[in-house]
């Protein structure tokens, strides 16, 4: 099914203008190529359009075309919500322009590097964990927060270091995502599954958040956010 957006913002110009109507088509990774412009969420839940610039075991790296930097979150399959196949502009219908940036040869050389590195570091980083000998440390300079996010699909905790998330257990997940260097101080163990049991002594903010118009792609707000402070 096709369905529209409209875009907004200057990560993709010139190529898309603010104003622009993107027609929107389901698509599996299996069907991406480099060069195609993809729509999906970022953590906090708002659309973002970028271009496929690698994909790789790992996931897909994106890249605004009006950004320096390839972008540092890698998409998983299901964070892909379709590709863009047509622009709406002025009354006529554009192609996309299959530009395939030239970060894409330096990507594949990166990520070959890397690949290399964790070869070698990857049984000295599973000891460290498996030892333990630096969780705890995190709380020494800050607390970090967990927070929990009432969605449509379930419960979402996230877990931040000040303005760092360190991970998150998605909806109907079973398991947390530790970011792979923050794993040498949190003990997922810790971490919870379920739906908070919020009693009168539990410490919590609760901030209730004003409605918003609906947007042109359909989101999951949350109502009530609730923060609960806790020491690692």
């Amino acid at each position: 099914m096709v369905r529209k957006i409209f875009y907004y913002g200057p990560s993709m110009n010139p190529q898309f203008r603010r104003g622009d109507t993107l027609l929107i088509v389901p698509c599996s990774v299996q069907e991406l190529q480099a060069g195609h412009v993809v729509l999906y969420r970022n953590p906090h839940g708002t659309p973002v359009v970028h271009r496929v610039v690698a994909i790789t075991p790992n996931g897909v790296y994106t890249k605004g075309d009006n950004n320096p930097n390839v972008d540092e979150r890698v998409l998983a399959p299901e964070d892909i919500l379709g590709r863009v196949a047509a622009i709406e502009r002025q009354g006529r219908t554009l192609p996309v322009p299959r530009k395939v940036p030239a970060a894409l040869y330096l990507l594949k050389a990166q990520y070959w590097l890397r690949q290399a590195i964790a070869y070698l570091v990857q049984p000295i980083f599973r000891r460290l964990v498996a030892a333990a000998i630096f969780q705890g440390s995190l709380s020494a300079w800050k607390a970090p927060r967990l927070i929990y996010f009432s969605r449509a699909a379930g419960p979402e905790w996230q877990l931040w270091w000040g303005s760092l998330l360190l991970g998150r257990k998605k909806p109907r997940a079973s398991q947390w995502e530790i970011r792979r260097l923050f794993r040498l101080f949190v003990d997922e163990a810790d971490l919870p599954l379920e739906s908070p049991a919020l009693g009168k002594d539990a410490e919590t903010l609760r901030a209730a958040r004003p409605p918003r118009p609906d947007p042109p792609l359909p989101l999951v707000h949350k109502n009530i956010d609730t923060e609960i402070r806790f020491r690692l």
